[in-house]
């Protein structure tokens, strides 16, 4: 009963982009990670996104960056993308970015495992939405991904040449001054609400 309710209460917050509220809650940081976990899996987009960023926040702020509980829950988040778990993690690649740019060098690791799973055409996007979390950190760690990122530029799928794009930027913006942002056409999840490349382009 008491997880279902922090659940209710958890998922209310994301829909009203209270990240602090979430962090703030008088629950073990074991307990919210948990419930963002399972909020990944939700049918509306938005508070799978908002879960992902709440999960990054939970494990900073109130695991007091500990390694060992971010490994475990990089762990459970591979399990999801495993035939085996009965579910399909789609959120798991940007959550994985999410979780190891708390602590980038010590869970660098994990970086080519999450890298793994970029030509998977279901988890692409969120991949190298992983991957700019981490260069916005740690851009050295993921510097000598470069050329791999690079051919997603040419990608058909609007969504996933602009995540291209995005990853690049974050390495060095000087990696796609030739790219007309405002022509990619996606949409990137930042601060609670997807936005268009230019408005992140202005903002860094």
């Amino acid at each position: 009963m008491m997880a279902g309710w922090y659940k209710t209460r958890i998922k209310g917050l994301l829909a009203s982009k209270q990240f602090s509220e979430i962090v703030n809650l008088d629950a073990k940081p074991k307990s919210l990670i948990k419930v963002l976990l399972g909020l990944l899996y939700e049918k509306d987009p938005m508070i799978s996104w908002r879960a992902v960023q709440a999960l990054g926040l939970v494990l900073e702020q109130r695991a007091g960056g500990e390694v060992e509980v971010a490994r475990e829950v990089i762990r459970r988040l591979l399990w999801s993308l495993n035939d085996e778990s009965g579910g399909t993690g789609w959120y798991a690649p940007q959550a994985m970015g999410a979780v190891i740019a708390t602590r980038p060098e010590a869970l660098a690791e994990y970086i080519p495992i999450m890298f793994s799973f970029v030509d998977d055409p279901r988890l692409t996007t969120g991949v190298l939405w992983g991957m700019a979390e981490v260069a916005r950190k740690k851009r050295a760690l993921v510097q000598h991904y470069t050329a791999e990122i690079l051919p997603w530029l040419d990608s058909p799928d609007r969504q996933i040449r602009t995540h291209a794009w995005w990853a690049l930027y974050c390495i060095d913006p000087r990696l796609v001054l030739q790219v007309e942002a405002s022509a990619l056409g996606g949409k990137i999840y930042w601060q609670g609400e997807l936005v268009s490349p230019a408005v992140l382009q202005q903002a860094f």
